[in-house]
Parts: structure tokens; C-alpha cells; sequence
């Protein structure tokens, strides 16, 4: 077994660890994809680490005072594993849990299924504060202003998008 093997199981326990926390408000409720969607996710736990590190030490400098996740096809947060039935978090609630040194000051979540967003929006409820996330039930293309006069509110933002779905 290669070194890369006990890092792998690590970050896959992870996000199923994050799936089981959330997954217990409307466990019906979830997104089945292949299992490339888990690489996706370690990346974005990664990437969200990162960049909120890295933008924390620069925001004033750079003229920012908070940082956002915009996750623009935002499932439900849950996601079953089509081959191992694996139930791990979706990228808002990685985004939302990832970073170590600062969180997202705001998390953005776009999703046009209303079932998917009301479960969402309800997991995320269980792991953010009232007022630091959004869930706009909305197809993105279709309400790209609405979605546009949201993040004008949050003035003197830097923000993170997700754009991939699965």
C-alpha cells in the first residue's frame, strides 16, 4: 500500500464524518453521483483552507473585509455514493466546515430544486450561526442579477465560487 493510501482514507472518513453530522436532518434528502465527486470534495476542502488562510492575512491590505463561498449549484449537502452507497457533505457544507484558521464569513448557496435548497438551508442551520449563509432557490442562469444584488450587499467582499455539480 502506497503512502497515499492512509491520506486518502483519512479525508474520505472525513467527509463521511460530515455527511453522518448533517445527514440527520432530512436524510431523504440528497444528491447520488459517482464517486469522482469525493476527489472533487477533498480538493474543495483543501482549496477553502488555503484561501481563507491566505486571504485573511491580506484583506485589509487588499481594501476586503469579508470572505464569501459562492457555490452556485448548490445541491442539497448531502451526497450518496452510487457504488458504496457512502453518504459524504456536499461542497457548502465542506466549504462551510474546511477552513481551520478562519471560516467563510458567509456562505452563498444557489440551488433550483426547492427540495434540495429547504434541506440545505436546514443543514447548514446546523453548523452555521442565523445570518452568516444564504440559500437562494434559484436556477443560477435564470437569476444572475438577483444573485449579483446579493453579493453587492456584502460590500468589500472577496469570495470563492464553486461551479461543479458531482
Amino acid at each position: 500500500m502506497t503512502k497515499d493510501m492512509p491520506w486518502l482514507e483519512r479525508n474520505l472518513r472525513l467527509l463521511r464524518t460530515w455527511g453522518a453530522q448533517i445527514g440527520r436532518v432530512r436524510p431523504e434528502v440528497h444528491n447520488t453521483f459517482g464517486p469522482w465527486t469525493c476527489l472533487k470534495l477533498i480538493a474543495l476542502k483543501f482549496h477553502s483552507d488555503l484561501y481563507t488562510t491566505i486571504m485573511n492575512q491580506h484583506l485589509a491590505r487588499l481594501g476586503f473585509d469579508s470572505i464569501v463561498y459562492v457555490d452556485v449549484l448548490a445541491g442539497s449537502g448531502l451526497n450518496l455514493i452510487r457504488d458504496t452507497r457512502s453518504s459524504i457533505a456536499g461542497s457548502s457544507i465542506v466549504a462551510s466546515l474546511a477552513p481551520i484558521h478562519r471560516k467563510y464569513d458567509f456562505i452563498l448557496a444557489i440551488e433550483n430544486d426547492p427540495n434540495h435548497a429547504t434541506a440545505l438551508s436546514k443543514r447548514l442551520g446546523t453548523i452555521r450561526d442565523e445570518g452568516t449563509y444564504d440559500v437562494v432557490p434559484y436556477d443560477a442562469s435564470m437569476h444572475i442579477d438577483t444573485i449579483e444584488k446579493l453579493l453587492q450587499e456584502k460590500t468589500r467582499t472577496t469570495l470563492l465560487s464553486s461551479i461543479t455539480r458531482g
